[in-house]
């Protein structure tokens, strides 16, 4: 039991600052600017390196052939992922953003805009409420399940 309590405190303290961290970006951030997507940045996928032999190397020999076969396929030679790009100013200086994250299609339309939060007195810290939001769930709900199943496994178990 002892084991479930300090396991609980420490989601806690978890959940504490995550939301702690998310509550002073949000604050910071409270000029809003439109951000304009200009472009997207490519990311080609790249074969492994196989000039080391090794444990793996008849799996990815087997996986660039299956590879190699699907794109041949739809006229590509390697795949392609694309990452979008924003621009935004603040005070006359536009500044960029590139996405973390990669699609296998262009899911924007150049030229399209979103809402941004900047912070006023340092205009390169910004703040997407969406992905934020997201974020903070996701490392809540599992900092929070964590001593739900422990004390699950607890009940049933025994100690």
């Amino acid at each position: 039991m002892l084991a479930f309590i300090i396991v609980a405190l420490i989601s806690a303290t978890i959940i504490a600052v995550t939301y702690t961290g998310y509550a002073r970006k949000k604050n910071a951030c409270s000029q809003i600017v439109e951000c304009r997507l200009i472009t997207y940045d490519e990311k080609i996928h790249a074969a492994p390196d196989l000039s080391e032999p090794g444990i793996f190397t008849n799996y990815y020999e087997q996986q660039m052939k299956s590879d190699r076969e699907r794109f041949m396929d739809i006229g590509r030679r390697a795949p392609v992922e694309f990452s979008p790009v924003y621009a935004y100013t603040v005070n006359d200086k536009v500044y960029k953003i590139r996405s973390n994250i990669y699609t296998p299609k262009r899911n924007e339309a150049l030229g399209n805009i979103i809402p941004l939060f900047v912070d006023p007195d340092h205009p390169e810290r910004k703040f997407f409420p969406e992905p934020e939001k997201a974020k903070l769930t996701y490392i809540c709900a599992v900092a929070a399940a964590v001593p739900v199943i422990m004390l699950l496994f607890l009940f049933l178990f025994g100690e």
